[in-house]
């Protein structure tokens, strides 16, 4: 109908991808297609807006690119030790995820906690990246005074690299290590999936927090619960329409399952840490 607005909403999961297609005369199309089909060239239509499990299922598979870390030196054994957390402290057989980690360099240098230079940058010798893809360049301090990550990115002739000032800007070394890490080697897999489905520069990405930023500014820690926050809000918002006060939903995918409660009127934002499939996240996310 001419002059009428269309706009398609679209959830990509691991296995099937969903489709709504509405206008404002309030006309309805619904599509379920497997989620290797481009979904912008085949069916979307109008304005789009996208959440996606990409970097979730990513994640608990462990499908990273293959990565390497750079931390200042002694703490080359970080992503392995971690803060020592037993969230199954009974279980026997309980093993910890294994990090995002292919190879780790250590940089010596020191920054203080005011950012001041302690001691000046000096890179490895031996820079053996051969069959990486990607590096997430986390030193100490760095947040206060980004410029020696800056100068170890500026050696690094990787075609993507994730640094800690920007990837989790705050205090707290070995989270702001796991955030940049997942930055580094699952974005990349994010954003072939996102040239691969065609998405145009001017959709939306639902991000986990619920709010939207466009599609090439998502990155993987802001879109490991994409998907999940996108069904948070749905629940709210159908929720509210029927009348209820307080509701609990249910999404079933191929890959993995999230459960929400909601109360309808105040969507509880958890800014801070979070762990994901044994990986902590500092990045606001929905509860």
């Amino acid at each position: 109908m001419a002059g009428v607005r269309v706009r398609t909403h679209v959830d990509r999961g691991g296995t099937f991808t969903d489709v709504v297609i509405f206008d404002d005369a309030g006309h309805v199309h619904l599509e379920k297609v497997p989620s290797n089909v481009a979904v912008v060239g085949a069916l979307a239509r109008g304005a789009l807006t996208f959440g996606t499990t990409v970097a979730t299922n990513a994640l608990l598979e462990r499908r990273g690119v293959r990565t390497a870390l750079f931390v200042t030196a002694g703490f080359a054994d970080l992503p392995w030790l971690g803060d020592q957390a037993r969230p199954a402290l009974f279980d026997p057989d309980a093993r910890w995820p294994e990090p995002l980690v292919d190879r780790v360099f250590e940089v010596e240098g020191r920054l203080a906690a005011d950012g001041t230079e302690l001691e000046p940058l000096r890179l490895p010798a031996d820079l053996d990246l051969d069959g990486i893809e990607a590096a997430a360049v986390v030193l100490v301090n760095s947040h206060q005074n980004p410029a020696h990550e800056l100068a170890v990115a500026a050696a690094l002739p990787l075609p993507f690299v994730s640094l800690g000032h920007r990837a989790s800007p705050e205090l707290g070394y070995l989270a702001r290590v796991e955030t940049t890490l997942v930055d580094a080697a699952i974005t990349p897999i994010l954003q072939a999936a996102v040239a691969r489905d065609a998405i145009p520069a001017d959709a939306l990405a639902v991000r986990s927090d619920g709010s939207l930023c466009p599609a090439p500014a998502l990155r993987a820690p802001d879109a490991v619960l994409s998907g999940p926050a996108g069904g948070v809000l749905a629940v709210a918002e159908v929720a509210r329409q029927a009348g209820f006060a307080h509701a609990v939903g249910l999404d079933m995918g191929g890959t993995s399952t999230d459960v929400c409660r909601v109360d309808v009127g105040t969507l509880p934002h958890r800014e801070g840490e979070l762990r994901v499939a044994g990986v902590r996240l500092r990045r606001p996310i929905l509860e």
